[in-house]
C-alpha cells in the first residue's frame, strides 16, 4: 500500500509540472507574440515616419536651392549694376524685376534683399563709391523692381577710379621689397595709420545730428580712408580689405555684435589673427602721426572686450583665433621707444623704431640677455 501510493503521488506530481510547464510556455509564447506584435508596430511606425520624411525632403531641399539661387541671382545682378554705377544719374537703377521681390511691409523678402545688398558691399570694398544705402524702386506694385544705390559724392568725379587706384599703389608700394607677409602688413598697417585722421564728429553718437549728417559719406568707405585720409573704422576695415585682396593675404571684415563697430581677420600660415586698423591711431593730438598696435594680429581674447561679433555682410560666425605668437604685450624703452611685435620661429623678433615724430623703421633680430637689451639693427623704413 504504502508502495502504491508512493507511485501515485510520483504521477501526480509528474502531471502537474506538465501543467505546470505547459501553462508555462503558453504564457511565454504569449509573450513572445506580444513582443513581436509591438515590434512591429514599432517597426511600422518607424517606416511610415521614414516614408514622411523622404517624401518632404525633395520639396525642402528643392525649395532651400530655389532660394539659394534666387539669392544668387540678385548677388550677381547688383554686383554688375553697382560695377556700372547704376541709379548715380538719379534716374537709372539696377533691374531686378525677373526676380519677383515682395515689398511688403515684413516681407521676408525685404530682409533678403538688404542682406544680399550688404553682402556685395563688404565682399567688394573695391566698389569704394558704394554706400549702405539704396533706394528700392517698386512703381506702386507690391513688388520691388529695381534698386538704385547711394553713392559717395565724388562717384560723379571722372578722375575718381585714377585717384583712388594711385592712393592704393602708393599704400602698396610700402611693401617693395618685402616677402614674409608679416613684414608686408606691418608696412601697410603703419602707412595707414600714418596717412589717415578719424573723424569723430561723423562717428560719436553724442554728436549735433545735423552735424553728423553733413560729414561726408567717404569717410565711411575705402576712399575715405585711402584717397581723403579722412575716415571711421568702417573706412579702414574697407580699405584693408582692398590693401589685402592685393596683396593675396586672406581678409575679413567683422562687425561688432550691436554694429557699432568693425576691423579685421587676416590668415597668416592657416591661423586667423585680429587686426583693428582703427586702434593704430593716438587720440591724443600731440601724439598723433604714431602707430599703436594694441589690436594688432591679437586673439580671441584680447577681443572679448566687444563680446560677440560676425562676419559683416554674412551673419555667420567669424573664424576662430586662438594663435599668441604676435605678442604686443612687452614694450622697451632705451634713448628711444620701440614696440616688439612678434618672434619668429628662429627667434627672430619684428618691431617698428621711431626715429622721430615722422620717421619710423621696421626692424628685426634677435633679443640677448635680460633686462633692458641692445636693439638690433634696423633694416627697411616703413614711412614718412
Amino acid at each position: 500500500m504504502g508502495q502504491s501510493e508512493s507511485a501515485l503521488n510520483t504521477i501526480i506530481l509528474y502531471n502537474q509540472n506538465i501543467v505546470i510547464n505547459t501553462i508555462i510556455d503558453e504564457h511565454y509564447k504569449n509573450i513572445c507574440i506580444w513582443r513581436e506584435s509591438r515590434m512591429k508596430r514599432r517597426f511600422i511606425v518607424i517606416v511610415l515616419c521614414l516614408c514622411a520624411v523622404l517624401l518632404l525632403m525633395p520639396e525642402t531641399a528643392l525649395a532651400t536651392e530655389e532660394v539659394a539661387e534666387r539669392e544668387e541671382q540678385l548677388y550677381q545682378l547688383l554686383l554688375e549694376g553697382i560695377r556700372e554705377k547704376k541709379g548715380l544719374d538719379g534716374k537709372s537703377y539696377i533691374d531686378i524685376s525677373e526676380l519677383g521681390i515682395s515689398n511688403e511691409n515684413g516681407s521676408p523678402d525685404r530682409d533678403m534683399l538688404a542682406t544680399v545688398f550688404s553682402t556685395v558691399l563688404f565682399d567688394h570694398p573695391e566698389l569704394y563709391y558704394l554706400t549702405e544705402c539704396f533706394d528700392r524702386i517698386s512703381m506702386n506694385t507690391p513688388y520691388v523692381l529695381g534698386i538704385r544705390p547711394v553713392y559717395i559724392s565724388a562717384a560723379k568725379d571722372p578722375d575718381v577710379q585714377a585717384q583712388f587706384d594711385a592712393a592704393v599703389n602708393a599704400a602698396l608700394a610700402q611693401t617693395e621689397g618685402l616677402t614674409d607677409p608679416v613684414e608686408q602688413i606691418l608696412a601697410l598697417y603703419n602707412y595707414l595709420v600714418r596717412t589717415t585722421a578719424y573723424n569723430y564728429n561723423a562717428s560719436f553718437l553724442d554728436a549735433p545730428v545735423n552735424l553728423r549728417e553733413t560729414e561726408p559719406k567717404e569717410a565711411w568707405t575705402a576712399y575715405g580712408a585711402l584717397v581723403t585720409g579722412d575716415t571711421v573704422c568702417k573706412g579702414y576695415a574697407m580699405a584693408w580689405k582692398v590693401l589685402m585682396d592685393r596683396m593675396g593675404i586672406p581678409c575679413l571684415v567683422i562687425c561688432k555684435g550691436d554694429r557699432s563697430h568693425l576691423w579685421n581677420l587676416v590668415q597668416l600660415d592657416g591661423k586667423w589673427y585680429h587686426i583693428d586698423v582703427n586702434r593704430g591711431n593716438y587720440i591724443i593730438p600731440v601724439l598723433r602721426g604714431q602707430c599703436m598696435y594694441k589690436d594688432f594680429l591679437v586673439t580671441d581674447t584680447v577681443m572679448s572686450r566687444h563680446k560677440s561679433w560676425f562676419v559683416a555682410g554674412k551673419r555667420e560666425a567669424s573664424p576662430v583665433c586662438t594663435d599668441k605668437r604676435f605678442s604686443t604685450d612687452w614694450l622697451f624703452r632705451q634713448d628711444y621707444i620701440f614696440y616688439p611685435l612678434y618672434r619668429d620661429n628662429s627667434g627672430q623678433y619684428y618691431y617698428i623704431r621711431y626715429i622721430n615724430s615722422n620717421t619710423a623703421k621696421l626692424c628685426r633680430g634677435a633679443l640677448s640677455g635680460g633686462g633692458e637689451r641692445k636693439l638690433p639693427y634696423c633694416f627697411h623704413i616703413l614711412c614718412c
